[in-house]
């Protein structure tokens, strides 16, 4: 297992990838990419330490069918949809099906900061690993 959570972060838009990520490493967190669901599936160590944060409408296989196949794999990694079309059925059923967070992309970076921090803090505890994760 990888002791060292990271932000995994999938996004077919390369440039909002990169945005995401260099935010992320501005408040000292490890951050990967990914362009697409499959690249990440095939790239995550299994059991790593962190969160993803993912995009829900991607071609190919979409951020809430990644969230399904993680879930199915036994992955605990905390599942953050990032969307732009995050409506309340949207949110609804992303949540029903395990998301620890849905965000709303084009709002809040500090949202986003605050729901990463927790998903680390969240993934720490459920795991029984004791450590301080702070975003700032």
């Amino acid at each position: 297992m990888n002791f060292e959570p990271t932000v995994y972060i999938v996004d077919d838009e390369e440039d909002l990838a990169e945005t995401f990520a260099a935010m992320v490493q501005s408040v000292g967190l490890n951050t990967k990419t990914f362009s697409n669901a499959r690249v990440f599936l095939e790239s995550y160590p299994s059991g790593a330490l962190g969160c993803l944060v993912t995009d829900l409408r991607m071609p190919g296989m979409s951020g809430s069918e990644l969230q399904k196949v993680l879930a199915a794999r036994g992955e605990p990694i905390p599942v953050i949809i990032v969307s732009g079309f995050a409506d309340v059925p949207t949110t609804v059923s992303a949540m029903k099906e395990g998301a620890f967070d849905v965000i709303e992309k084009g709002g809040s970076p500090l949202k986003l900061l605050e729901s990463i921090r927790k998903a680390f803090a969240f993934d720490l505890v459920s795991r029984g690993i004791a450590t301080d994760i702070s975003v700032s």
